[in-house]
This record gives structure tokens, sequence and C-alpha cells, in this order.
């Protein structure tokens, strides 16, 4: 049994649900060209070069992270349907599991992969990330008020909030016997790589 975390947006080994697993498992992380290389419906750039450093910088982040608890992140570019078919096969993985992404074109590629995943392992998708469980306000929904002041109070009366899941100490993995694969630089995807202003108040890390 061999599972592939698919990291999208949750970059971190804390609060981490992908790792309520007991199978070893390894990381993916997956830069999609349609997602952030190309532009928008309306022609507008879907992702601009402070971003994109943010998000390169928070990829190296959860790799050194991971390999601390003694696992791995593998790190492709591509479109995630393709790569996570073609890594099922040559890891013999059983289980891919990711949490779920709201939005029209995540759930596109949602589809997309548990069509490509169909036949060769388990797509295990996992509710999104709130902050309340997914299952909580159920209860607060039956007696649903139309201003949201109102469910608010009533919310906060009824509902806890739930404690952020601990960083493991370690993590069961298994030899990938493959190229981890290398955290792509800014030229390579055709930004300039900018240094921050001396101006700057603030300099955000991933």
């Amino acid at each position: 049994m061999r599972t592939l975390l698919w990291f999208r947006r949750n970059l971190r080994v804390h609060d981490q649900p992908l790792f309520r697993v007991d199978e070893p498992a390894v990381g993916v992380w997956i830069l999609d060209p349609r997602d952030l290389l190309a532009a928008d419906p309306a022609g507008f750039p879907r992702c601009g070069v402070h971003r994109l450093r943010f998000l390169l910088e928070s990829v190296a982040d959860l790799r050194a992270k991971l390999r601390s608890l003694g696992s791995e992140l593998i790190v492709r570019v591509g479109e995630p349907e393709a790569v996570l078919a073609e890594l099922v096969q040559e890891l013999q993985a059983t289980t891919v599991r990711t949490i779920e992404e709201p939005g029209t074109e995540e759930r596109t590629t949602d589809r997309a992969v548990g069509k490509a995943l169909a036949s060769k392992c388990t797509f295990d998708r996992m509710p999104p990330e709130t902050l309340f469980e997914f299952d909580d306000p159920h209860e607060i929904s039956r007696d649903l008020p139309e201003v949201f002041s109102k469910f608010r109070r009533t919310s906060e009366k009824r509902e806890q909030i739930g404690q952020p899941l601990p960083v493991p100490s370690a993590l069961a993995s298994f030899g990938i016997g493959i190229e981890p694969g290398e955290i792509p630089n800014m030229p390579a995807l055709g930004y300039e790589d900018l240094e921050p202003s001396p101006k700057a108040v603030m300099r955000f890390e991933g």
C-alpha cells in the first residue's frame, strides 16, 4: 500500500489533514501551467511575479520540512491528470489523496484526475478546509437565520472550533526510486526574478 499526497494550496506540515494516513506516503506538488502561467479568460495574467516567488518559496520550505520528517516531495510541471497517472504507474501507488479546492476550474481538474486514475488507483478527495469541521454547520442549517449577524451569534454559541493538528514527529514513507524533480526558478517559467524593493516595509517569504 502506497499513497501519494497531492499538495495544492495547503503547502504546510502543521495542521495538515493529509497526514491522516496509515500507509507509507510521499508528497507531490504539480505546477499546472493552465492555472498559473496561462492568461485567464479575460486575457489577464493569472499569477504575478510576487505571488509566484512566494509560491515557489513555499514549495521549497515544504520539501525541506517533509525531508526532515523522513518523507519526500516530488515536484513536476504539467497537467495533474497526466502527471499523477504517470507517477501512480511508476511508483505503484494504490491511493492518491488530496484536499478538494472550491472553484469551477478546480473541480474540472478533479474530474479529469478522477477519470485518469479510475482504473489505476483510489482517488481520495478530502473535504475542503474550513473554520468549522465539514459536518458541524448541519445543525445550524436546520434553522438558518435570514440575517448573517444572527447566524454568527448563533454559531458562536453552538460550535467549538477544532484545534489545529500537530506536526508529526515522523512520516512513514517509501523509496521513490525516481528523481524528485527540481523546483523551477522564475526565469525558467518566463518571469523576471525581481529583487524586493529596499523601500518595502515587509519582506514576505513563503
